[in-house]
This record gives C-alpha cells, sequence and structure tokens, in this order.
C-alpha cells in the first residue's frame, strides 16, 4: 500500500534519526509528502534506486499524477495493514474452524516403564494390581462386567 508521509511524521522521522544516530543506530528520514509502501507487516520502504532500480527523478515523474492528499498518512495505512491482517485471520478460522481436542482420557506417563524418581514396579500394572487388596480391585471394577482373578487370587 501506498502512503505519503505527513509533515509531522517527517519531523518525527528526522527527530528519531538524530537520536539513533547518537546512540550507534539508524533510523529512516521522511520528507513531507514523500509517497512510501506499507508492506502487509507494517514495514515502511522508501522508493529509491536500492527498492525500485530508478533513481529519484524518475520515480517522482512516475509518482506525480498521483494525488498525494487521497494516500493515507503513514500512521494511517499502518492502521489500515493491522485492520487487514486482523480481518484476514478472522476470515482464515472462520473459513477453517480448528476442531477442539476431545478430551484425552489415556494417561500422560507411558505404563510400565520407570520415569525419573520411580521405579518399574511403582508403574507396573502388575505390581499395582498384587499390592492392592482384592476389596479394593472389585469396588473399582465397573458393575455388570464379570470379574477378573487379580494375580494374587490366581495363585492361590
Amino acid at each position: 500500500m501506498l502512503a505519503a508521509a505527513t509533515k509531522d511524521e517527517a519531523d518525527r522521522s528526522y527527530r528519531e534519526a538524530s537520536f539513533a544516530r547518537e546512540i550507534g543506530n539508524f533510523a529512516p528520514t521522511y520528507r513531507a509528502g514523500e509517497i512510501v509502501a506499507v508492506t502487509e507487516s507494517s514495514h515502511v520502504t522508501k522508493l529509491n534506486k536500492r527498492t525500485t532500480g530508478e533513481d529519484r527523478e524518475n520515480i517522482e515523474k512516475f509518482l506525480e499524477k498521483l494525488d498525494r492528499k487521497q494516500l493515507p498518512s503513514i500512521a494511517g495505512a499502518k492502521e489500515l495493514m493491522h485492520e487487514r491482517a486482523d480481518a484476514a485471520i478472522k476470515l482464515f478460522s472462520l473459513l477453517n474452524p480448528v476442531r477442539k481436542p476431545e478430551l484425552d482420557v489415556r494417561p500422560a506417563g507411558r505404563l510400565g516403564r520407570a520415569g525419573p524418581g520411580r521405579t518399574a514396579s511403582a508403574l507396573s500394572g502388575f505390581a499395582l494390581g498384587s499390592a492392592m487388596p482384592e476389596s479394593a480391585l472389585s469396588a473399582a471394577w465397573p458393575r455388570g462386567l464379570p470379574a477378573l482373578s487379580t494375580p494374587s487370587s490366581a495363585h492361590r
């Protein structure tokens, strides 16, 4: 999107460039009425020989037909680009809804494997079943299913 730098933006750019130079950094400067390009990510690019391949006179000659008063300011163009990006994200999310994952009831760890600070027997189903009293196992067993024999009752 093209934008025209306002007098305030040009003045601010000179102040920011001066400060940046003092601390060893770089900040671009804009002239009032200068036409720049604002990208989708709101990055401002000057139209110069490096970016267009044309010298300043040819660029100005090409752009002289534009009514600079109809172009948004740099700040206005950045705001428009942010609004477009937000609208694109919203449209994409409406067209491609993300399904919420169903509740995963599986254990997070791996059964029967020793983890940090655990022993293999602490995670083993066999060891867990033989360590529990049969009354606790039968109380936890779903009603209506045939009872399973526990390792301790199978060997009696």
